[in-house]
């Protein structure tokens, strides 16, 4: 009768919001890139294929689409590439700042900028340590939960959660476990954005740091290259960089808050301007 009475609550919890994410398919954002820069919005990519706003396609139609199943960026190309290419290097000019309706733009000055050869999130620790396990495991221990279902079904990923193996943790945690779900899982959501952020920031200012001052290169650092771009009192910068994907990184803080852009880019012999701003801002806290 208890586990009936579990089961009917669970299933009134699921109307009512709990889960916020479809059942059917594993899903993740990916970036859009058009002519080499990030757009603000962002696509979808659910069982290995993508799925794109639908202005996008009204916007940009006619066009070379570039995607590798499995990927995180979709290329949009509103040109021929092999036609374009004329130069195996382009020069990037950045802008930062922030949009307020109080204030208007605030430039990012002095902002430093970071340029990597890869995904920045795919950087380990020393230990062999994952920027998400370790964003876990410091967000479970702010958390305090000593409930082991609870600990159990947050130790799963975001779409575990909400397919057979999440649900069946669920169907055998107590009442008022199950009640308060809701809220714990908003609460480690957050946290777990403070802390991943703050470690991502934490493993590139360190990367860049043993990469520049180092005598020697380890063999883990050999294929990584992160070069620090500095930015004057308007928070313009500027770097040459190789035909090919780079990931942009940078953190700002501005009244309190804690800013992360990490954005890929595509050079393609030519010249660039990226401007980050709110609008296309991968974190804020």
């Amino acid at each position: 009768m208890k586990r009936i009475s579990t089961l009917i609550l669970f299933a009134a919890l699921l109307f009512l919001g709990i889960s916020r994410q479809p059942f059917a398919a594993d899903q993740e954002e990916i970036s859009i890139l058009v002519d080499g820069l990030p757009l603000d919005a962002r696509g979808l990519k659910v069982n290995r294929e993508p799925y794109v706003p639908a202005w996008i396609l009204e916007n940009y139609g006619n066009t070379r689409i570039m995607w590798k199943p499995g990927d995180s960026i979709l290329e949009i190309n509103t040109f021929e590439p092999e036609s374009a290419i004329s130069k195996m290097e382009g020069t990037m000019r950045i802008r930062i700042g922030f949009y307020s309706k109080e204030e208007g733009f605030i430039a990012g000055k002095n902002t430093p900028v970071h340029i990597l050869n890869i995904n920045p999130a795919s950087l380990e620790f020393e230990s062999g340590a994952s920027l998400h396990q370790r964003a876990h495991q410091s967000t479970i221990s702010r958390l305090q939960i000593a409930d082991e279902k609870v600990l159990k079904y947050l130790d799963l990923s975001p779409p575990e959660r909400y397919h057979h193996e999440g649900l069946e943790i669920i169907s055998q945690m107590e009442r008022n476990s199950i009640l308060g779900l809701d809220s714990i899982i908003a609460r480690y959501e957050s946290l777990y954005g403070e802390f991943y952020y703050d470690l991502l920031s934490t493993l590139v200012f360190e990367k860049e740091k043993e990469i520049s001052e180092s005598p020697t290169i380890s063999v883990e650092l050999k294929e990584l290259s992160i070069t620090k771009v500095d930015t004057d009192d308007a928070g313009h910068g500027s770097i040459t960089l190789r035909n090919g994907t780079h990931f942009v990184f940078c953190r700002m803080h501005h009244k309190g808050k804690l800013i992360i852009w990490n954005l890929p880019v595509t050079i393609t012999g030519s010249d660039i301007s990226l401007e980050l701003t709110n609008r296309n801002v991968t974190f804020v806290k």
